[in-house]
């Protein structure tokens, strides 16, 4: 019986001595690291796609812009927004942050990337419009193509402000 208990604090002491006490570390789940990561890199691949944008004149104010957005970046938001709610989402069967990715994305997947959609689809508007220097008159008129897994391609119908060039006021000879 002595020499039991010598055992087992040596092996508390050993096991101390490899970091394997939880005082040290944050998580013993090799595949919460590597989930991490790949969202990393997810995150910085959507920061790098760029939007197309093409403008065509149909009128003397009216202008067509036709916007692309590449998938990565859809995907990614909808990614970030479903990491961020399985960790406070509470579902029958499963304790509260403990939901697996695919059961949220199975009930919540579809709403979510509508929410991101919309934002995607203002956000980028107002950005196109300053990347191509335009000033509309009104709300545009927005027709959305979500091509799932091609990104998403949209067109936006708006009137612009009219150029208003200033004449020079001296060069004007005025009547009595």
């Amino acid at each position: 019986m002595f020499y039991s208990n010598h055992a087992k604090v040596a092996e508390l002491v050993d096991a101390l001595a490899l970091g394997a006490s939880g005082v040290t570390r944050e998580s013993s789940s090799l595949s919460f690291r590597t989930n991490r990561i790949k969202l990393i890199e997810i995150n910085n691949k959507s920061r790098e796609m760029t939007m197309q944008v093409s403008v065509e004149s149909t009128g003397a104010l009216k202008r067509e812009m036709k916007v692309t957005i590449p998938e990565e970046k859809i995907a990614g938001e909808v990614n970030n927004r479903l990491t961020s709610m399985s960790k406070t989402t509470k579902i029958d069967g499963f304790r509260k942050g403990k939901v697996p990715m695919k059961v949220l994305e199975k009930r919540y997947g579809q709403q979510i990337r509508q929410e991101v959609l919309g934002e995607v689809v203002q956000n980028s508007y107002y950005e196109a419009l300053q990347q191509e220097k335009l000033t509309p008159a009104g709300s545009p008129q927005i027709n959305p193509v979500d091509n799932e897994g091609e990104g998403l391609i949209y067109t936006a119908v708006f009137e612009v402000m009219p150029e208003v060039t200033l004449v020079n006021v001296d060069d004007l000879e005025i009547e009595k």
